[in-house]
């Protein structure tokens, strides 16, 4: 049975991701990658981002030991290397370890952000300090956060990345 209070937290984020990839959609229509280089880059990576964040809001729910990121790495591997793909079920059962994949890659993605920001002449959002202090810790005190908390934290710094970009590519189109 499904834990009430995950389910509780996995309805709303859900949301939240979806409408934010949605956004990103709108923005990235906007773009034109011929001339506007660095915006675009800022776009590629924070669809990489939102992308990790969304697959990893359906796997936050399995425990994560060593122990069980172990074992479900093992799974993965095996499946992986069995059948020479992934799917979203094989990911649901090995979630484990997939979660934690996940959301590792959108923090990671969202450290790399910071040097693109600049490049596009975009502030750096305050919570990718949230995220990059978490990526700091060893990896006993990654298994022991929570990783809900994690995951909101990482979609609050992609969402003002993207709020920050969608104002930009807005106002480069009004000045056009």
């Amino acid at each position: 049975m499904p834990d009430r209070a995950h389910l509780e937290w996995l309805v709303p984020s859900r949301s939240r991701i979806q409408a934010l990839l949605l956004r990103l959609y709108n923005v990235g229509n906007k773009l034109s990658p011929s001339t506007d280089d660095a915006r675009t880059a800022v776009f590629q990576m924070l669809l990489g981002t939102t992308f990790s964040l969304w697959r990893s809001v359906f796997l936050l729910d399995k425990e994560r030991t060593p122990e069980s990121m172990h074992a479900a790495a093992i799974a993965f591997l095996e499946r992986l290397i069995e059948d020479n793909t992934i799917l979203y079920g094989d990911d649901r059962k090995t979630g484990a370890w997939t979660g934690g994949y996940y959301l590792a890659n959108a923090c990671m993605r969202l450290r790399e952000l910071e040097s693109r920001l600049k490049d596009a002449s975009l502030p750096t959002p305050s919570s990718i300090e949230k995220v990059s202090s978490y990526l700091a810790k060893s990896y006993q005190e990654r298994l022991a956060s929570d990783s809900s908390l994690v995951w909101n934290d990482a979609y609050e710094a992609a969402n003002a990345v993207c709020e920050s970009l969608e104002e930009s590519v807005t106002r480069g189109l009004t000045q056009r």
